[in-house]
């Protein structure tokens, strides 16, 4: 008996895969739909990106992309103890999506002392004044 490939469905939970994400395309395709012209531009976007800095490049511009929108949430969230509470764990998730992406593309470049350095300055947002952790770091 064949299967359809996604006969599950997407998760009840989860209605973005059904409009936009991987169960969208799959449905599309099944109708006979095709495919946006805009996704095959940006694909071709991507294709040229990938030609011209290499993979290194799309992790430096994934890193600048993740710092950003978590800059821009941040501003969001310091409008009050609503909008903060809102955004903590979106600004969570971006926060340590760039620091991996920063990773990512120091490991890419080949730099050994760049990790370093990352840790470091993560290091000293952790630490006060007096090079001494924070209660919280302290504690852990």
């Amino acid at each position: 008996m064949a299967r359809k490939p996604h006969s599950a469905g997407a998760p009840a939970n989860n209605q973005n895969a059904v409009k936009s994400g991987a169960f969208a395309y799959l449905r599309r395709t099944e109708e006979g739909r095709l495919i946006p012209a805009n996704l095959a531009l940006v694909e071709s976007q991507v294709i040229d990106d990938v030609e011209t800095g290499g993979p290194t490049g799309r992790i430096w511009k994934a890193a600048v992309r993740m710092a950003t929108a978590g800059d821009l949430l941040w501003n969001y969230m310091t409008q009050g103890p609503s909008e903060f509470t809102h955004g903590l764990k979106h600004w969570g998730w971006l926060v340590n999506s760039e620091v991996r992406a920063w990773r990512e593309f120091l490991k890419a470049r080949g730099d050994t002392r760049g990790g370093d350095l990352l840790d470091g300055a993560l290091k000293a947002l952790t630490t006060d004044d007096e090079g001494e952790a924070d209660d919280d770091e302290a504690q852990d």
